[in-house]
């Protein structure tokens, strides 16, 4: 458990399509160009009965996945039928003999607002050498789906809380003013929703017993709210007594950020290292909102992880402080994806950068990359980038590790839009990183915000 292995980064071939539906098994499904999230094109499930998969080779260490996808609909479809999404484990023979994640995004979550979806498969049983990975839908008429930035990696340790996706109610969970809700989930048919109250906490405590000492850890969930809230997000360290020794995560989101996406939006971060004597860990949701916000949680993970975020003032709380920027900027405001700041790119465009160290032996190794985007305007045709690269100990480029080119959806402007990716290994030699964002100039463009950036080692 406590080993650390070499990562292969992202199991799946061509997982943004833009070699078309190379390595994908597919059944009405075509390409769009349209309004991809990312490069040139995306993989649309058309009306009526059509699915996609693909099988990947697994090491022969069990382990769990971490898969994660942007669905979305195309321009003037409404209500497609619901998505499934499922990770099937395959012997030799590649004959199914179990399911390591299955859930189904329902009616009325699938819209042209982009959403990313993560979640965290089982173990995978001693005798799986294959994980097939299976989109599939049904419905009638024009009720296309698009799916792009499909990942599926290998994490070290299945999800650690209990009823994550609530589906049975509140069981393993405290709550204070939550009650749980089957009334528009965001996957399958449960979720927590506070209640009247304008205040309420919703909290698990997780056994570290198996876990690597010193450990970080991966948190992942959804929120949405109708209304202003403004919720808080912490992991609390506790020791043998149940006292708390620290917090390895303590964020919060800005009142007026969930209202305005109206739909769920996805978080991932990291803790810092579980310290000396942490035998458990708290996770803490707790929550200021007006009355009947509507305000719910669902689809909540952790995951052990090899490194905490190596990039430093990944919320630009302390403004540009470990960032090289060029005409770029920090904002303050109520709407960021977390806490209060973010950074900004205005219509002439410019770069943002941060030289990040490595942790020790990383050669072989692969790396998480998050990030939070929105565009300002809706008819921009702008075309921000953001890449990871490696670099040697001279700062000499040693090749890429990561690109991601998102593209405006075409819906209403201040949208927060996730991209979830992998690396490759990194290479011999490899000491450091190069996080990048940078825009064009577009005259008749607008702002552009990130926010939230993330970069870990897997294992």
């Amino acid at each position: 458990m406590c080993g650390s292995s070499f990562g292969p980064g992202n199991l799946l071939q061509n997982p943004g399509f833009e070699s078309g539906l190379e390595f994908w098994y597919s059944n009405n499904v075509t390409l769009a160009d349209t309004v991809p999230a990312e490069g040139t094109q995306v993989a649309t499930m058309n009306g009526g009965v059509a699915c996609l998969s693909q099988d990947v080779a697994l090491d022969l260490r069990p382990s769990a996945l971490l898969l994660s996808f942007i669905a979305y609909t195309l321009p003037n479809v409404e209500d497609p039928g619901p998505l499934f999404a499922e990770v099937q484990w395959l012997d030799g023979e590649k004959i199914v003999i179990g399911s390591g994640l299955r859930i189904r995004m329902n009616e009325g979550m699938i819209t042209d607002r982009r959403i990313t979806i993560s979640d965290i498969t089982t173990r995978s049983p001693g005798g799986a050498r294959y994980a097939r990975v299976l989109f599939s839908k049904g419905g009638s008429g024009d009720d296309q789906v698009a799916l792009d930035q499909v990942l599926l990696v290998p994490v070290r340790s299945p999800n650690l809380l209990r009823n994550p996706g609530f589906e049975a109610g509140l069981s393993d969970w405290q709550a204070e003013n939550f009650t749980s809700s089957y009334i528009a989930p965001l996957v399958n048919n449960g979720n927590a929703l506070l209640t009247n109250a304008d205040i309420g906490t919703l909290k698990q405590d997780i056994s570290l017993s198996g876990q690597c000492p010193r450990s970080h850890y991966l948190l992942g969930f959804s929120l949405r709210s109708n209304l202003v809230a403004l919720p808080v997000f912490s992991l609390i360290w506790l020791d043998w007594r149940g006292e708390e020794l620290g917090r390895g995560i303590d964020e919060f989101i800005s009142g007026g950020t969930l209202a305005s996406q109206d739909n769920f939006l996805s978080y991932l971060t990291v803790s810092g290292p579980a310290p000396l004597g942490a035998v458990s860990a708290r996770v803490l949701f707790s929550v200021v909102a007006v009355e009947n916000a509507g305000f719910s949680i669902d689809e909540v993970f952790l995951v052990n992880m090899e490194s905490g975020n190596l990039v430093k003032n990944a919320e630009f709380a302390d403004g540009l402080d470990f960032w090289q920027a060029d005409y770029a900027k920090v904002v303050e405001g109520e709407s960021a994806y977390t806490e209060s700041h973010f950074a900004q790119f205005s219509l002439i465009g410019g770069s943002l950068f941060q030289l990040v160290e490595l942790p020790p032996l990383s050669s072989g190794h692969s790396f998480l990359f998050s990030f939070a985007i929105r565009f300002s305007k809706r008819n921009d045709i702008t075309k921000p980038m953001a890449e990871v690269r490696w670099l040697d100990i001279f700062g000499r480029d040693l090749g890429l590790a990561a690109s991601v080119i998102p593209s405006l959806s075409g819906n209403d402007p201040l949208l927060w839009e996730v991209f979830v990716v992998s690396t490759g290994p990194a290479p011999n030699g490899a000491v450091a990183a190069r996080v990048l964002f940078n825009k064009e100039i577009t005259v008749f463009g607008g702002n552009v915000d990130v926010d939230h950036v993330l970069l870990a080692r897997l294992e």
